[in-house]
């Protein structure tokens, strides 16, 4: 093992040990570790597969880092990106969401001393760039949907939604359009709370589309990981009775775990429907308290505390899934 993935490998394990209140001071340690050990090698000398994994990895880390501190994309992330775009396909909807991923961290200090009107345009030009990665991605980031009667008792999704649900081929994929709908529906707060100072109907009821359009997708991908009755019924472990108490396989849980976030997000989210709101807080008690996820109650909190005039960041919460 390279001393870089050891340094990578210590920071997960220090994710997993460490209590909440040391992982906001203390979690990104090994990162920039990492990074200053990137930096004394020379970016240039990483070009086998399992290095370049292990480089995009650790870029990937340090862009979480930054999102959950506030803090600018480090220069060493850049070089990481210039270096491994000489060696994949930089086409793939997953590198050009990376792409858009950095330039919305960058965003709070590029903002800053923007007027409203400049900080609509800037936050709806990403939106329509993350738009265009939706719309292009292709048998790469393909899913099923399935429509389901309107007869049909089980609370799939929020009253007044469409009664449907998508089905992905595995769980990085529903992670990747999700990671996807949450950085549209940030964008689409921030235009909503700039237009109160502006005159642009048309940008405000297009963001306004936008978070319920996002919103609905999301909830639409929750049913395949968390309804064990029927959705989620082939996740179960053979024998299992669906509606009696039964056991999840490991795979289940993280299958589960990944859509914590985005529920969280809807349910934080000042211009999502309210139906939907509702129905995300009901679908976190459920992963909680059904599939024993900790972290889906901590949320829980975070959001009662949000709701109660604590932090309003939503990256706030993403510290505590890990």
């Amino acid at each position: 093992m390279s001393t870089l993935e050891s340094a990578l490998l210590l920071d997960l394990f220090e994710k997993m040990m460490v209590s909440n209140a040391q992982i906001n001071a203390s979690r990104h340690a090994h990162v920039e570790g990492a990074l200053a050990l990137v930096k004394l090698r020379g970016v240039e000398h990483f070009r086998q597969g399992p290095e370049l994994r292990a480089l995009l990895g650790l870029s990937l880390n340090a862009t979480i880092c930054s999102l959950s501190t506030g803090r600018a994309i480090p220069d060493e992330v850049r070089q990481i990106r210039r270096h491994a775009a000489q060696f994949i396909d930089t086409s793939h909807p997953k590198w050009r969401l990376s792409d858009c991923i950095l330039e919305v961290t960058n965003l709070p200090e590029e903002l800053r001393d923007m007027s409203p009107r400049n900080r609509v345009a800037r936050n709806a030009s990403l939106d329509r760039r993350l738009e265009t990665v939706a719309l292009e991605a292709g048998d790469a980031w393909s899913y099923e949907r399935k429509f389901v009667s309107g007869h049909d008792q089980r609370a799939f999704v929020p009253d007044g939604f469409f009664p449907l649900y998508d089905v992905y081929p595995n769980r990085t994929i529903t992670q990747m359009w999700n990671t996807l709908r949450v950085t549209r529906i940030q964008l689409c707060e921030d235009i909503i709370e700039d237009c109160a100072f502006l005159d642009d109907a048309e940008e405000l009821q297009r963001a306004k589309q936008v978070i319920l359009e996002m919103t609905r997708e999301i909830c639409a991908a929750c049913p395949q990981m968390t309804n064990c009755s029927f959705a989620a019924r082939h996740k179960l472990p053979d024998g299992a009775i669906p509606n009696a108490h039964h056991t999840h396989t490991m795979s289940h849980i993280l299958d589960v775990y990944i859509v914590i976030f985005s529920l969280y997000l809807v349910a934080w989210a000042q211009h999502c429907p309210a139906m939907a709101k509702k129905w995300a807080i009901g679908q976190l008690e459920h992963i909680a308290d059904h599939f024993g996820i900790k972290e889906a109650a901590n949320i829980l909190g975070i959001l009662r505390k949000q709701q109660g005039g604590g932090t309003g960041d939503p990256w706030y919460a993403y510290i505590f899934l890990g």
